[in-house]
């Protein structure tokens, strides 16, 4: 799972759907990173991206 399929506001469902990769692996590494950053939403991770310039604008 990458910055930008968050950014893009994909559902962990949707995700999950890429090989190898189930909905727990999905929720486990959001709730890690919502957790390390002290986030509430993943709308904040994606700010924190943003402003890490780990992400460009579309």
């Amino acid at each position: 799972m990458s910055v930008a399929e968050l950014r893009e506001v994909i559902t962990g469902a949707v995700i999950a759907h890429t090989p190898y990769v189930t909905l727990s692996t999905v929720k486990t590494h959001v709730s890690s990173l919502l957790l390390k950053l002290d986030a509430r939403a993943r709308v904040q991770l994606v700010i924190a991206a943003y402003e890490a310039n780990l992400v460009q604008s579309l």
